[in-house]
């Protein structure tokens, strides 16, 4: 089998541009459905040991992957080495509710790329400004600072080397590029506003990390108004609890204690499922909300919903 733009259309979401038509057109999307009993097997047996990295533990592997990301990319001047190493090789992928080997091994690296592009140009290319909370190992700002060099492009991170990666990047291209200190379960408080009114948030697999305590970044959005909020996040409301596939991601997501609840505290324009993931769970749902008073919500819903 073979994924074609319609697929890729379907899953995103939305129509897809020539740019995304032609970059779709670089790589390989073979992949055959395989049998998911061995690979159900295998994840129960290790739901069972809690064999998977969880929330709130060691967090100090996020400064020191971070820091290996700002060392090479200090290095070799390269922005490749920004990209995070959880975008690794894989010998099954999961879509539409199966499991898939592709023929490719860097397969969801190249989709998620793909998917970043689609994303950014459809939904982020109306801002003056973009931040990104989480930004991690910064490869995302980086993308975004090429992709709008005529935008300010924010990351914000807890650990010292996201921040300096920022910097570094934005030493690198020349861009309106900045990074700033920021920490989910305690964020600025007081008068903090964001200094352009025209504003988008987006958190890109960062919002997963803050289990069931999400509140208080809640607050602070609801707080400071950006324009719109952007989440592509894993989410566990999305699965079908009666499919097998599905629900093994479940118990994973919930056995690693990824966030849980915060997509019922909002009133989302936008919830959209891909239907794509990894091994053990989809990460790229995508939630659209905004903070700031709503008017003629259905209509700004009907727009964004048929916007070409």
């Amino acid at each position: 089998m073979n994924l074609q733009p319609n697929d890729f259309a379907r899953m995103f979401g939305g129509p897809l541009d020539p740019k995304t038509e032609a970059e779709i057109g670089w790589h390989s999307w073979a992949y055959e459905v395989v049998d998911p009993d061995p690979i159900v097997l295998d994840l129960w047996k290790r739901i069972e040991h809690k064999d998977f990295s969880i929330v709130g533990q060691n967090n100090e592997r996020w400064q020191k992957g971070w820091q290996e990301n700002l060392d090479e990319f200090r290095r070799t001047g390269d922005i490749a080495a920004l990209e995070p190493k959880y975008l690794r090789p894989a010998k099954y992928l999961r879509l539409n509710s199966q499991f898939i080997e592709p023929e490719n091994p860097m397969f969801e690296r190249n989709w998620y790329r793909v998917f970043r592009g689609w994303f950014a140009r459809r939904y982020l290319s109306a801002f003056d400004a973009i931040y990104e909370f989480g930004c991690g190992s910064g490869h995302n700002v980086a993308f975004l600072a090429q992709e709008f060099p005529d935008k300010f492009i924010l990351g914000a991170d807890w650990t010292e080397a996201s921040v300096e990666i920022t910097h570094e990047i934005g030493r690198a291209l020349g861009s309106a590029v900045s990074g700033e200190h920021f920490d989910f379960f305690n964020p600025p408080t007081g008068e903090w506003r964001f200094p352009r009114r025209n504003t988008a948030v987006l958190t890109i697999g960062a919002l997963e990390q803050t289990g069931t305590r999400w509140r208080p970044f809640l607050d602070f959005l609801k707080r400071t108004k950006p324009a719109m909020c952007f989440h592509i996040e894993p989410c566990c409301a999305c699965y079908d609890a009666n499919n097998l596939v599905d629900y093994t991601a479940i118990r994973i997501h919930e056995t690693r204690g990824f966030q849980r609840g915060f997509v019922s505290e909002i009133t989302p324009l936008r919830y959209h499922r891909t239907g794509f993931g990894s091994l053990l769970l989809e990460g790229y749902t995508q939630l659209q909300w905004s903070p700031q008073e709503m008017h003629g919500e259905q209509a700004r819903i009907d727009e964004l919903e048929g916007a070409p």
